[in-house]
């Protein structure tokens, strides 16, 4: 199973279209919160109404190619309309912005009507989506996070960055230290990673270089790492092991 966040807009007919949209995501899978939904101004195209703001937090058996798809059909079906402007009136508009844990879209990071609503219902993301280090290098971090996915062919439990890197003002030449938690033991895949994100030209950022270790729950229990003092860049993590 798979969870994400769905952020959700309109402002033609907005309570309505909401409601229909809600209807048609329980649809989906199993919705698990709605946060508050409230109406902001326009952004880049001010000759329009308010819209209507909120997120959605789903399970799905879907991965995030194929919600996505599914996200264009409800609003489809919702009678959205796509025109060249893309900042227009809408019916409504449905948007992938966290999936497992991960975020996916950037505008989690500086758009208060998504960033809000979700440290409303999931509130242990808000170091997440506060740190300035991972917006200014959403990209990088974003690679790292499907690099590690991809070479070990299945999800981890989690992904962890223990440490400060995300929370210091200088960058330049601190430690990334990372910690992908398996049901198995994967450490020896600890090389084929780092060996990979080097071809992709994501072994540093900002001059600080990334460290990757691999364990499992009794392993990362064992070393006696401080949970609360790690920052959960993918997965539903939970502090109580």
């Amino acid at each position: 199973m798979n969870n994400a966040v769905i952020a959700a807009g309109s402002n033609i007919q907005p309570v309505k279209n909401v409601e229909l949209a809600e209807k048609e995501l329980s649809e989906l899978g199993v919705l698990l919160k709605k946060s508050k939904f409230f109406f902001t101004k326009p952004l880049l195209y001010e000759n329009q109404d308010n819209f209507y703001n909120g997120v959605f937090f789903i399970q799905i058996i879907y991965e995030q190619d194929e919600l996505k798809q599914k996200l264009k059909l409800i609003e489809q079906k919702l009678g959205r309309i796509r025109t060249k402007n893309k900042n227009g009136p809408r019916t409504i508009d449905l948007d992938i912005v966290l999936f497992n844990g991960q975020v996916v879209d950037k505008d989690v990071f500086t758009r208060d009507f998504i960033k809000l609503p979700i440290i409303e219902i999931l509130p242990e993301l808000k170091p997440v989506i506060s740190s300035l280090n991972y917006q200014n290098n959403f990209e990088d971090i974003k690679a790292i996070i499907d690099g590690i996915v991809e070479v070990l062919q299945e999800k981890p439990l989690a992904i962890l960055s223990l440490g400060n890197w995300f929370f210091e003002q200088e960058t330049h030449n601190k430690l990334i230290d990372i910690i992908v938690l398996t049901c198995k033991n994967r450490q020896n895949y600890k090389m084929e990673i780092l060996n990979h994100l080097k071809s992709l030209g994501i072994d540093k950022i900002a001059d600080s270089k990334i460290s990757i270790n691999l364990f499992t729950i009794s392993e990362l229990n064992n070393k006696k790492i401080d949970i609360d003092k790690t920052l959960v860049l993918y997965g539903n993590f939970s502090t109580e092991l």
